[in-house]
C-alpha cells in the first residue's frame, strides 16, 4: 500500500477582504466597484512511495492545501526581493512598483485558491509565495493595466469571480523573463484603493502539479561496451553498471553475447523541471566531445573521462573490467517518460478539457495507427466496462455501484487491448507508440478502484464470457486499423494470446501458484490484493527470499511479469498523488513516448529547441497529465 503523508487542516481566518467580489484573474473595474478576485487555485500536494525499491518514483513540486488563521503580513519585496517586479515591470512596461504581496495570508484559501490579487493587494497562500505564482499574479496585474478589468462570470463563498483571463495570466507567467531590468516609460495602473476595488480570484484548472513532470531515457548506440566472460545478468534484465551518481546512472537492459549498450538512465524516469531538455543536450555534447579524446578503453575510464560532464557515479565492483569502445556507426535514442493519471485513460473529456484526453499523447506519422488502435480500444473497453458494471449491479441490489467503477475498468481494458493488439503486429515497443509501462495484471492490483476490483472479480470468475468479449473486440480493431495484416494466422494469433493474458492477468484460481507469489493468496481471500512483490527465488523445489537463498544450491528468480503483459521487460509501480487534507488523491502511470516523429520526444531533440516551442509541449505535457475528474 502506498503511505500517504497528510498535511494538517487548519480552521480558516475569513478576513475583510471576503465581502469583496470575486472574479479570476483580472484586476481594476469601474469607480466605486470591488474589483473582482483573482486567485490561484490550489494544485493537489503529491506523495508516493514505490513498490519495488529498485523503481525509483518520479519527484513532483507540491502545491499543498493549507488553511490559515494567522495574520497575514505585507511583504513588499517578496522572496528574491523587487527583482522580478522589477523586471517585469520593465519588460512589459507596467509599473508594478504599487503592487503589494502579503505572504503567508489566509484569504486565498477562504475562496479556495492559492493566491488572489484585488486592487494592488496580492495575497499568497501559505507555502505558495513561489515565483511561478508571483509571475502569474503579476502577470494578472500587467494584463489588467493594459487590457481593463473584466466582469465575474460565477460566485464562490458570496464573491464574484471571473475565469475568464486565466490564460492571459498563463501566457506571462510562462514567458521567460528578461534577465536586466532597463528604464522605460512605465504605463500606471488605474486601479485605485483596494477597498473600492472588485477581487480577482485565479482558478487554475485543478491539478495535481504545477508543471510537467517527465522523465528522459538516453540510449548511447555510440558506445558499445562488452565483457569477456559474458556474465550479462541474464534474470533481471536490467544491468546497473554504475551507482550513486546524482545525473543518473549507467545501465544497460540490452545485452546479448559479449557486447551491450549503455542506457544513460537519468532517474528512470524523474526529471521533474520541464526545460531539461535542453540542459541535456549540453550534457551530451560534452559527451561526444570526451569520446573524441577517449574513444576506448575500460568502463571506469570513460566515467573519470565524462565526471567533468556528468555525474553518473562509480562503477560497480563486478563490472571494473568491462571495456567500452566508441562505435561510429552507433546514434543516441531518447524517448520521454511522463506520468499520467491512470483514470484518464479510459475516458473522452469534455471539448473544455480536451487537452487532458490521453490521446494527445500520441502525434506523428509513426503513431498515426497506434493512435488508432488506442482510440478504439477505448471505445471497446468502456462497452465491456459498461456490461460488466451492468451484470454486476444486476446480482447486487444492494450494494449497487456507479459510472465511476465502469470508467476504472474501462482505463484498464484499454491499456490492455492497446498493448496485446499493438504486440500482434510484431512491431514490438515502438508499435505501440506510446508504451503503457505498468502491465494489466499489475495495474488490477495497484491501480484499479476499490469497486472496480469487485466488479472485475465478479465478472472474471463467473464465466469466460468477458474474455471471449474482449478478444473479439480485439480482432475488430486489428481487423479496421490493420486491415487484415498478417491474414487470418495472425487474427488467429491475436485470439489466442488476449484470450491466454486475460486470464493470466484478471483469473485467480487455487494452483496458481506464481501468481500467489507475485500478488498475494487472492484466491483464499476471494478478492485482488494490492501488492505486486518479485523478491522470490526457486531454490531446490521451495520459494525462498533473495535474502534467505543459498548461493551454493544455485537458485533461481522466480520471473512471474509474463502475468502481467506488461511489454517493458521491467516492472514499473504506480504512484499515488493525495492532497494535503487527504480529500483527492489520482494513481498515476509511466508512459513512454516512443517514436522519435513525436513532438513530446522534441525535449530531449538533439539540436535543442526554442524556449517558445518547450513551452508549447510544457502546457501539452501538463494537459495530459491533469486528471479529468477528482
Amino acid at each position: 500500500m502506498h503511505q500517504i503523508q497528510r498535511g494538517s487542516d487548519q480552521e480558516t481566518n475569513n478576513s475583510s477582504e471576503s465581502q469583496g467580489i470575486v472574479q479570476k484573474k483580472q484586476s481594476g473595474s469601474k469607480s466605486g466597484q470591488k474589483p473582482a478576485i483573482q486567485a490561484k487555485q490550489i494544485p493537489v500536494q503529491a506523495k508516493q512511495k514505490p513498490v519495488q525499491a529498485k523503481q525509483k518514483p518520479i519527484q513532483a513540486k507540491q502545491a499543498p492545501i493549507q488553511r490559515n488563521g494567522q495574520t497575514s503580513t505585507i511583504q513588499r519585496n517578496g522572496e528574491g526581493g523587487n527583482d522580478l517586479k522589477e523586471r517585469m515591470s520593465a519588460q512589459y512596461k507596467v509599473d508594478l512598483s504599487g503592487y503589494k504581496e502579503h505572504k503567508d495570508s489566509s484569504f486565498p484559501a477562504s475562496v479556495g485558491a492559492s493566491a488572489t490579487i484585488q486592487g494592488k493587494d496580492i495575497h499568497y497562500g501559505p507555502g505558495q509565495f513561489t515565483e511561478a505564482n508571483r509571475k502569474h499574479e503579476f502577470g494578472h496585474a500587467i494584463d489588467n493595466t493594459l487590457n481593463g478589468t473584466p466582469k465575474g462570470d460565477t460566485t464562490i463563498q458570496g464573491h464574484n469571480i471571473d475565469t475568464t483571463r486565466e490564460a492571459a495570466a498563463d501566457k506571462i507567467m510562462n514567458t521567460p523573463v528578461q534577465a536586466k531590468a532597463e528604464a522605460v516609460q512605465m504605463k500606471q495602473s488605474s486601479v485605485g484603493l483596494s477597498s473600492q476595488q472588485p477581487i480577482q480570484r485565479t482558478t487554475k484548472r485543478q491539478q495535481i502539479r504545477d508543471q510537467a513532470n517527465v522523465g528522459v531515457e538516453v540510449e548511447l548506440r555510440n558506445i558499445t561496451i562488452s565483457r569477456a566472460d559474458r556474465e550479462w545478468d541474464e534474470d533481471r534484465g536490467l544491468e546497473e553498471l554504475t551507482e550513486g551518481g546524482t545525473d543518473g546512472v549507467f545501465v544497460t537492459d540490452q545485452h546479448q553475447g559479449k557486447s551491450a549498450i549503455i542506457e544513460w538512465a537519468s532517474g528512470h524516469p524523474p526529471f521533474s523541471e520541464t526545460h531539461k531538455g535542453k540542459d541535456q543536450q549540453k550534457q551530451l555534447d560534452n559527451i561526444m566531445k570526451a569520446l573524441d579524446s577517449k574513444p576506448s578503453g575500460k568502463l571506469p575510464e570513460l566515467i573519470e573521462t565524462l565526471n567533468d560532464h556528468i555525474d553518473v557515479g562509480n562503477v560497480i565492483d563486478d563490472h571494473e573490467n568491462v571495456k567500452f569502445r566508441r562505435n561510429a556507426a552507433g546514434d543516441l535514442q531518447t524517448q520521454v517518460n511522463l506520468e499520467i493519471p491512470f483514470e484518464n485513460i479510459g475516458r473522452v473529456p469534455a471539448d473544455a478539457h480536451k487537452e487532458r484526453d490521453t490521446a494527445n499523447l500520441f502525434s506523428g506519422d509513426k503513431s498515426r495507427l497506434a493512435k488508432e488502435v488506442f482510440i478504439s480500444s477505448r471505445v471497446a473497453a468502456q462497452s465491456v466496462a459498461g456490461q460488466m458494471l451492468t451484470a454486476w449491479n444486476t446480482n447486487h441490489v444492494a450494494n449497487q455501484f456507479t459510472n465511476e467503477a465502469k470508467f476504472s475498468l474501462a482505463s484498464l481494458f484499454t491499456v490492455f487491448l492497446h498493448s496485446e493488439i499493438n504486440d500482434a503486429t510484431g512491431g514490438e515497443k515502438d508499435a505501440q507508440g506510446v508504451l503503457f509501462k505498468t502491465g494489466a495484471g499489475d495495474l488490477v492490483r495497484t491501480a484499479l478502484k476499490d469497486d472496480a476490483k469487485q466488479v472485475l472479480w465478479y465478472c472474471m470468475h463467473r464465466n469466460d464470457n468477458f474474455i471471449t468479449q474482449l478478444s473479439t473486440k480485439a480482432k475488430a480493431i486489428y481487423a479496421e486499423v490493420y486491415r487484415g495484416r498478417g491474414g487470418d494466422a495472425a487474427v488467429q494469433e491475436l485470439e489466442t494470446q488476449v484470450e491466454r493474458q486475460a486470464r493470466r492477468s484478471f483469473q485467480v484460481a487455487a494452483a496458481d501458484e506464481i501468481k500467489r507469489l507475485r500478488w498475494g493468496n487472492e484466491h483464499g481471500g476471494g478478492a485482488y490484493g494490492n501488492t505486486v512483490d518479485e523478491d522470490w527465488f526457486e531454490q531446490e523445489g521451495a520459494y525462498v527470499r533473495e535474502a534467505a537463498y543459498d548461493e551454493s544450491k544455485n537458485p533461481e528468480w522466480v520471473d512471474s511479469r509474463h502475468l502481467t503483459g506488461v511489454k517493458t521487460g521491467k516492472t514499473f509501480d504506480v504512484s499515488e498523488y493525495l492532497s494535503d487534507d487527504g480529500s483527492k488523491s489520482a494513481k498515476y502511470m509511466i508512459a513512454e513516448v516512443r517514436r522519435n516523429d513525436n513532438d513530446i520526444n522534441e525535449l530531449v531533440k538533439m539540436a535543442g529547441i526554442d524556449a517558445r516551442t518547450r513551452n508549447k509541449l510544457a502546457t501539452k505535457i501538463k494537459g495530459v497529465q491533469t486528471p479529468i475528474k477528482l
